[in-house]
């Protein structure tokens, strides 16, 4: 690199205050504690953005995102957020540092988050697509391209799994405010119906990190099930352990079936659980940005609006078995 090439390198990070310089030398200077960094703002075409809510599942999602971008010599500038406002600032933020494409993988733990403004339109100049969320069709981002895991789809391979090893008394459990309890409630329900399964009782919640299940191991007794699905995943291994604290064996006594396959097996608990699609979610919203922002730089017709649902696999592991005769 010539000298006048990196004195132009260092008045761009000295103007942004990431430098400073002293008789001849650039001294790097620290971030304040929660100071937010602005990325430099790269060649055009280089940077896509991506706002993902604080949620395990979506986190992975982003990661296979920055990998997939990477892999297509993009970079993926992630920007995780808790609120609406968090939001609207780092959609700024990212506009500022020249992306040419967002991603956007909201929470939404209530109806009205749903319906909150956003500062994304289907009709904006810069290419958005929804990443691991459905929205209906009077929503303004129906009219995006997005990219969902088939939840419904997971509910009928955990039951019809269950029904085959001959159990008729299943329950399921949701954790409270998550986007998807409701449609997966409703989903269980109907499984429920198609294969004339007996409906125990509503959904029940799982408690909060920390939280008993005694409630739940209640009414697994009461209502004489022998078997149960939880959503999510990590509350499922934590009502084995309980389980097993209180002499329960798994499957034998109760069979349970887990959602999300983020942790895998830990403490000797092999979970048999449903896995969403996290990195070909990555990979075909990676392909449906670079389609659409290649047309557009291309001066071509927009290409239509496309929803991908991705079918999610059951992985069997030790935690599901054949229903004891006795207790059907």
């Amino acid at each position: 690199m010539s000298i006048a090439t990196t004195r132009r390198h260092v008045a761009a990070l000295a103007s942004q205050g990431r430098v400073s310089r002293e008789h001849g030398v650039a001294i790097l200077t620290p971030n304040k504690p929660g100071a937010v960094t602005t990325p430099m703002p790269q060649a055009k075409d280089t940077t896509i953005g991506v706002i993902v809510a604080h949620n395990t599942y979506l986190e992975i999602v982003a990661e296979a995102l920055r990998r997939e971008a990477s892999r297509r010599n993009v970079r993926a500038l992630v920007e995780v957020v808790r609120s609406s406002e968090q939001i609207e600032a780092a959609h700024h933020r990212l506009r500022r540092a020249g992306c040419f494409g967002m991603v956007f993988a909201p929470e939404w733990g209530t109806p009205e988050d749903v319906d909150r403004p956003l500062p994304f339109r289907a009709d904006e100049s810069m290419p958005v697509v929804l990443a691991g969320r459905d929205v209906d069709m009077g929503h303004p981002l129906f009219g995006v391209d997005s990219v969902v895991a088939d939840h419904a789809y997971a509910i009928r391979l955990a039951v019809e799994h269950l029904h085959r090893l001959g159990h008729r008394r299943i329950l399921f459990a949701v954790m409270a405010g998550a986007f998807t309890s409701r449609l997966l409630s409703e989903r269980f329900d109907a499984e429920c119906r198609r294969l004339t399964l007996p409906t125990l009782r509503p959904a029940l919640t799982t408690p909060g990190l920390g939280g008993s299940f005694e409630a739940i191991l209640t009414s697994i007794t009461e209502h004489e099930a022998t078997a149960i699905i939880v959503h999510t995943e990590t509350r499922a291994l934590d009502m084995v352990r309980e389980m097993r604290r209180h002499g329960w064996r798994v499957p034998q006594d109760c069979s349970v079936v887990g959602y999300d396959d983020l942790v895998g097996p830990v403490d000797g608990i092999g979970l048999t659980t449903v896995s969403p699609p996290k990195h070909q979610l990555a990979y075909e919203v990676m392909s449906l940005l670079m389609r659409r922002h290649a047309r557009m730089r291309a001066g071509l017709d927009a290409p239509p609006v496309t929803h991908v649902r991705l079918l999610p696999d059951l992985v069997v592991r030790d935690s599901t078995s054949v229903v004891d005769i006795s207790r059907r």
